[in-house]
């Protein structure tokens, strides 16, 4: 499952930012073009945390998530945004802990705009109980495509 392939990548590690949020180069081909993230800008702020995935062949169809945890830790949340048949925004908001995967109730924010390329998702902090105040963020497109540096311990602004 997804969710367990990006917890694989919860590790350690300090990674340069600042408080307001920090951006990340993502190596273009490593993925299909219209799945291949060029960039991303993760926030940290004290009301939501966020990520604007940037796809410059994006198309309205697909599948893009953002996985918010602990530095260091073994479980996370994932809010996930789809593109359903009919064009409209499907998300869903799961809590995932080496393989189990359960449903959480939360109404974050997400927004796929194909013509300037990007997605965006913004989680309200009320939704993350249990983490602390510096993030380790994540953005991935498709199941198992493309996946972007993370921010590793990315300090609340």
């Amino acid at each position: 499952m997804v969710v367990v392939a990006v917890l694989v990548a919860l590790t350690g590690g300090v990674a340069p930012s600042s408080a307001q949020g920090v951006e990340k180069v993502d190596a273009r081909g490593d993925a299909s073009a219209r799945l291949d993230i060029s960039r991303v800008v993760y926030r940290n702020l004290p009301g939501r945390a966020s990520a604007r995935v940037v796809v410059p062949r994006l198309v309205r169809d697909g599948t893009t998530h953002l996985v918010l945890a602990n530095p260091g830790s073994d479980w996370a949340y994932v809010a996930l945004v789809r593109v359903a048949d009919d064009g409209t925004l499907r998300t869903r908001f799961v809590r995932s802990s080496g393989g189990d995967v359960q449903r959480r109730s939360c109404r974050f924010t997400a927004a796929w705009d194909a013509r300037a390329n990007h997605v965006d998702i913004s989680v309200p902090r009320r939704c993350l109980k249990g983490l602390r105040s510096t993030l380790y963020l994540q953005a991935a497109t498709g199941l198992r495509q493309d996946y972007a540096p993370p921010a590793r311990r990315l300090p609340q602004g």
